[in-house]
């Protein structure tokens, strides 16, 4: 029967200790599994506070900024990364998801705050009015190709930052 040192075992669980047989010790980072609930409350919670504020910043500025899709991507899977507190591809894949969700929820806010602006109305009054049904013709009407690469470099932060390491 095999001498296990499990003391040692833990440890490198742990991330307090690296494992004899990594190959670059000095890159090697241990695999922290995080909270996929907290990750997925985070990230709802993020991208449409996110988004509201994108909206708010675009609607008074009467003007739509590409980076804000992509500040975006960056908060929401930051703070992903923050409250979830992995590194392993779920977490990563969850944190891409909900900065692509801003990205989207964000154009349809700013969208109906245009709206409600146009027709003289108050925004969550043109907000309950709308019919959901037309929840992604709204959010797409000025959807471009410029649209879909800020959307990829999004979501692509949000996974990225999500599985970065802490050094």
């Amino acid at each position: 029967m095999a001498n296990y040192d499990f003391e040692k075992l833990n440890r490198v669980i742990e991330g307090q200790e690296v494992p004899s047989n990594a190959e670059d010790n000095s890159n090697y980072i241990p695999q922290q599994e995080g909270n996929l609930v907290l990750a997925i409350i985070a990230g709802l919670l993020s991208s449409v506070l996110i988004a509201s504020l994108w909206a708010l910043i675009t609607v008074n500025a009467q003007k739509q900024w590409m980076i804000m899709g992509i500040l975006a991507g960056f908060a929401v899977g930051y703070v992903v990364h923050l409250i979830g507190r992995g590194r392993t591809i779920p977490i990563s894949l969850i944190g891409g998801f909900f900065a692509l969700l801003s990205c989207v929820l964000g154009d349809y806010f700013t969208n109906v705050g245009f709206i409600a602006q146009e027709e003289g109305l108050a925004y969550f009054e043109t907000l309950t009015m709308i019919d959901n049904t037309y929840f992604f013709e709204i959010a797409f009407a000025d959807f471009d190709f410029f649209s879909l690469i800020v959307y990829g470099i999004a979501a692509y932060e949000g996974f990225a930052i999500c599985y970065k390491t802490d050094s």
